[in-house]
């Protein structure tokens, strides 16, 4: 018999070739594409349904649904999301991305895939060789991983490990040890004594410098590093700390320019500056190279300021400023010209007055500075895992000028009100971060507002000196 129309005698028998799945298109030719079902209209194969959890990512009929999304690394759970973890090699599962392996040199130690394996444990002394194996504090010595192994790597300034011996840690006070006077194995003669790293005359003790013993007179050799005689007056030794004055940054006589801090021998500018001498409009403009501009909020208005102009919350108005990998170093100093309209102005009686604060809501708590309840000021820091807070006794006045500033340096967090300590407290650990936007004139949620006007406003990231903050109140 003769087969008609589109039909086609496959294996004996007439055949639609147009719409059979197994002889589509041709005797012998089927429709069985893997991982799916399909369909065979015209004479072309055609992709029906996925079998989960397969799926067609490279759209090509030919191969089906070739793509496992609980387990292809290049297509996990959709297609074209592939698996990268950092310092890993990732593989997909059912529930998606996951640690295949770590990276040699990582670990995965906070058990979160999403990070991958963050911690290098050849050179982290919380996870030296292994995850949790943590390196201990030894006298003098800071905590130190190499090759995955605990050792001595540094000793605190003034000691050294003159024994050799890691457990003891820097037993040598090289600064005073008559033994070994500077370095190790360094002996001081017959009626000298070991002052500064030096030796020098008994009771020769020359501030920050090192001496010697010449004709049994103390005579000045040089300074401490970090240190500078800048007055000249060899009586008070070498008096200027020059890692931290302002006026002699890393050498006499090398002042920074406004605005600019010294820290580390180094000017450095803040990572926000605002003065608001924009001549008017909402927005605040950040005198930084970083740019961190804000935005005012509410009744505010453009009002003298300390110095120039400054800007009048009252009572409804705030500053927001988006948050920034620069707004949350590991160590920070606050500064701010303050003149209040009331010193409580609020049910609680409590004014956020510049900070990253977020009371208990997504974000988080960082650093604040505020006045409280009771008329007082308190600087607040997150350092591990709480939100530290010191109180000071300065009351708040209503209409007067207050210069406030917060410092924390990774051991002490120290509050000051016009350039004075006004509180500090030892604490230890680097400042914490959150994403928490940065306000002025309230908390990030929208209470504690202030009622009054701000000017001079700056974030370091580092402690300044007190010399530096009381100039600064002036």
């Amino acid at each position: 018999a003769r087969c008609g129309g589109a039909e086609r005698c496959c294996g004996g028998a007439c055949t639609d070739v147009a719409s059979d799945l197994d002889h589509c298109g041709a005797c012998g030719t089927p429709c069985a594409p893997p991982h799916a079902t399909a369909t065979c209209g015209g004479g072309q194969c055609a992709l029906a349904a996925c079998a989960p959890p397969w799926a067609d990512c490279n759209h090509d009929a030919s191969d089906g649904c070739e793509a496992n999304l609980a387990g292809d690394a290049a297509n996990c759970r959709a297609c074209g999301t592939p698996c990268s973890l950092p310092n890993a090699r990732a593989a997909c599962g059912p529930s998606g991305c996951y640690i295949a392996a770590c990276d040699f040199g990582f670990d995965d130690c906070n058990s979160d895939e999403k990070d991958g394996c963050e911690s290098p444990i050849l050179d982290d002394p919380r996870n030296c060789g292994s995850c949790g194996s943590v390196c201990p504090r030894l006298p003098h010595a800071p905590p130190f991983c190499g090759f995955g192994q605990c050792d001595i790597h540094t000793c605190d300034p003034g000691f050294d490990d003159c024994d050799r011996n890691a457990q003891n840690g820097c037993e040598a006070s090289v600064g005073t040890d008559k033994n070994n006077c500077g370095v190790c194995g360094n002996a001081c003669g017959p009626n000298l004594i070991c002052v500064n790293a030096s030796c020098t005359c008994p009771n020769c003790n020359i501030p920050n410098s090192r001496s010697s013993c010449l004709n049994l007179m103390c005579t000045w050799v040089a300074c401490l590093d970090g240190f500078g005689d800048c007055d000249g007056n060899k009586q008070n030794g070498c008096e200027v700390a020059l890692d931290a004055d302002s006026a002699n940054c890393g050498a006499c006589g090398n002042a920074c320019p406004m605005n600019q801090s010294c820290a580390g021998g180094q000017c450095t500018d803040p990572v926000l500056s605002f003065d608001f001498e924009e001549n008017g409009g909402n927005s605040v403009l950040d005198g930084s190279p970083l740019h961190n501009d804000g935005t005012l909020h509410g009744g505010f208005g453009r009002v003298p300021g300390y110095r120039g102009s400054g800007v009048h919350f009252d009572g409804t108005a705030w500053i927001e400023v988006p948050d920034a990998p620069a707004l949350s170093p590991e160590a920070i100093t606050l500064e701010v010209w303050v003149k209040f309209d009331r010193c409580t102005v609020n049910q609680q009686g409590i004014q956020d007055v510049l900070g990253k604060d977020l009371w208990d809501l997504n974000g988080g708590r960082q650093y604040l500075l505020n006045q409280q309840q009771a008329g007082f000021f308190r600087a607040h820091a997150l350092i591990g895992g709480a939100f530290q807070y010191i109180d000071g006794n300065t009351p708040c006045v209503v209409g007067a000028w207050t210069h406030l500033a917060e410092t924390y340096d990774g051991t002490t967090l120290i509050l000051y009100v016009n350039g004075k300590v006004d509180a500090q407290k030892v604490y230890g650990g680097k400042l914490q971060a959150t994403n928490t936007t940065l306000t002025l004139g309230q908390q990030a949620s929208g209470s504690y507002r202030v009622n009054g006007t701000v000017d001079s406003v700056r974030i370091y990231p580092y402690a300044r000196s007190a010399k530096d903050i009381a100039a600064d109140a002036m």
